[in-house]
């Protein structure tokens, strides 16, 4: 098309569209209002341009004057922004009043991250020592009851130490010692012991015994047993000599000896 965008909107509108001969195609109206979209996005940019003033500032950086579009500039280019923010200061500790140096964009006020921790805790944390480490921390006036421990690892370790035996409130005089499947001090160690003694074999079949994970349906009866000669509710023997590995099926058919 020859004409401008604007020159086919106005022939557009001036002309009637009641006939289809004088109608104008879908293209021809497309890039009208689009010629139109754009003369406008032009008349607003030149009108923003010249409304646009300029302001002298100052980079805090090299010092030199430029000019921007407003007076809060505080560089000239990026350049000099990221070498400012590089830059490296002396700020005064405000908990322990020591000398440390920072870079410029940094935002901290306390040489450590202790001393940043104790300004900050002042009027809104007490300081407490952890009964496990002897450690100190900041703990909030609403937990100063509660919170005992530094973290959860010395929490764990104390309470264990303080429940254990006597002081344990499911403690009933030792007898939990002399359930059926207590073995004495060492147990699963001696075991072993007798199993490699016997390489792991039946000491009255002679099958070689299997361990109770691998074991299944068919072969379950030679898992490994270790069996007391002399009942351990009788004699409390873990002796080498009172012990002797024996296969399931044979371990029950002693246990029933027993009896």
């Amino acid at each position: 098309m020859g004409c401008s965008g604007l020159q086919v909107l106005r022939h557009l509108l001036r002309h009637k569209m009641d006939s289809p001969s004088r109608r104008l195609r879908h293209a021809d109206r497309t890039f009208a209002l689009m010629a139109l979209l754009f003369r406008s996005v032009q008349v607003a940019a030149g009108v923003q341009e010249a409304n646009m003033k300029t302001h002298h500032c100052i980079c805090k950086h090299c010092c030199e004057n430029f000019n921007a579009d407003r007076p809060t500039r505080s560089f000239c280019s990026h350049l000099c922004y990221s070498l400012q923010k590089k830059k490296k200061e002396t700020r005064c500790c405000k908990q322990c009043g020591k000398a440390f140096q920072t870079v410029a964009s940094s935002t901290s006020y306390c040489c450590s991250r202790k001393c940043g921790c104790m300004f900050a805790a002042k009027g809104k944390r007490i300081e407490k020592t952890c009964k496990k480490c002897g450690k100190i921390m900041f703990v909030v006036l609403a937990l100063q009851n509660r919170k005992n421990y530094c973290s959860r690892v010395c929490y764990t370790s104390h309470k264990s130490t303080l429940v254990k035996g006597k002081n344990n409130p499911a403690y009933k005089n030792g007898s939990s010692y002399e359930k059926r499947g207590y073995r004495g001090d060492g147990w699963d160690q001696i075991r072993l012991n007798i199993y490699k003694r016997d390489n792991f074999t039946c000491q009255k079949c002679g099958e070689k015994c299997i361990s109770k994970k691998s074991a299944t349906k068919e072969n379950s009866g030679k898992i490994i047993q270790c069996h007391h000669k002399v009942p351990y509710r009788i004699s409390f023997d873990n002796r080498d000599s009172n012990l002797v590995t024996l296969c399931l099926s044979c371990h029950l058919c002693e246990e029933q000896k027993c009896q």
